[in-house]
């Protein structure tokens, strides 16, 4: 009898062992990144992406980004809410699938709440305002006083709607009092502003930022609270007579709910690593991003948790609602 159970003891710690040793191996195989907006499109996939090289590095595996845009990010948050939660699917995504989309849609496959672990904040980015450098409006209230002169007819472009884009188009009618058409192009916003197309639009900061100084845009205004480094020459919407304006995007890291919290906390201390070194945060500052600190998941949560209340009021006032 005690050697039937001998045997059958030494059977499960063999079957037992490779369990444990997969769980202290990872990643033991390729990681997929999601980024849930077109390829080059924006400042999400740009993060996306140096964020995936440098985990590359550090767990000698490859991570692959994977796009899968659509509904400001909910399609491939969606996704990734569905995927095994064990370590091998993540996204990085910005603000609008996370805080804003809750809001502003009858209805999601997610909740972001419920079915996502946040892992680490990246950093904040804000818009530039941008025209056509030749055509367009020459200042703020240049443009202010266009869409007065043409209500409904003035016209803005943006990723898509629930962006910080899309918000930054809400906030400006508020303040400023006026009305515009918003055309949400996602990964052409560019071309349909410098084309003529559309009048204005918001844009992240490491995609405008370029097309700027190629002389293929004029910016007239900065969304954050403060001028960023990058662009110290632009004003920001609030010097410009609408205090208090702010629409600012974030980027962060997420899995699935219910990855081992091990897994997690390896994750989040490698992109705590990525964030101090000097280089990495140089290269991401030069895009205009404002580099997060570094946080642990819990606060990155706590962050989220008062986010979607605060986003819920302005679409609230806002008065818009998407199917």
């Amino acid at each position: 009898m005690r050697s039937a159970l001998s045997v059958l003891c030494a059977a499960a710690l063999a079957h037992a062992a490779p369990i444990a040793h997969a769980e202290e191996a990872w990643p033991a195989r390729e990681v997929k990144m999601i980024a849930p907006f077109p390829a080059g499109s924006g400042a999400t996939d740009t993060i996306a992406r140096l964020m995936a090289e440098r985990l590359r590095v550090a767990w000698n595996q490859p991570v692959v980004v994977q796009n899968l845009p659509g509904a400001a990010g909910s399609v491939g948050i969606g996704r990734l809410a569905r995927s095994p939660a064990d370590g091998y699917t993540l996204a990085t995504s910005g603000d609008a699938a996370i805080v804003v989309n809750v809001s502003l849609y009858k209805s999601l496959a997610y909740d972001p709440v419920k079915d996502l672990v946040p892992i680490a904040l990246i950093g904040r980015v804000p818009n530039l305002l941008v025209v056509h450098p030749a055509n367009g409006p020459k200042t703020l209230p240049d443009l202010v006083a266009t869409a007065k002169a043409r209500p409904g007819a003035f016209s803005f472009t943006s990723n898509g709607y629930g962006t910080s884009q899309h918000m930054a188009i809400e906030q400006l009618k508020r303040q400023a009092g006026i009305e515009v058409v918003h055309a949400p192009k996602p990964g052409t916003a560019v071309q349909d502003v410098a084309g003529g197309h559309v009048d204005a639009a918001f844009m992240n900061m490491p995609v405008a930022l370029a097309q700027v100084k190629a002389g293929t845009l004029r910016a007239l205004a900065q969304t954050g609270r403060v001028r960023s480094p990058m662009a110290k020459d632009v004003p920001t919407v609030a010097e410009l007579g609408l205090p208090g304006f702010e629409a600012v995007a974030w980027a962060g890291v997420f899995a699935p709910a219910g990855t081992p919290d091990a897994v997690v906390r390896r994750i989040a201390a490698d992109v705590a690593k990525a964030l101090e070194d000097p280089a990495f945060r140089g290269r991401l500052t030069e895009l205009g991003v404002e580099v997060a600190e570094p946080g642990s998941p819990e606060q990155f949560a706590a962050f989220i948790r008062g986010e979607i209340p605060r986003v819920a009021e302005l679409i609230r006032a806002s008065g818009i609602r998407l199917e």
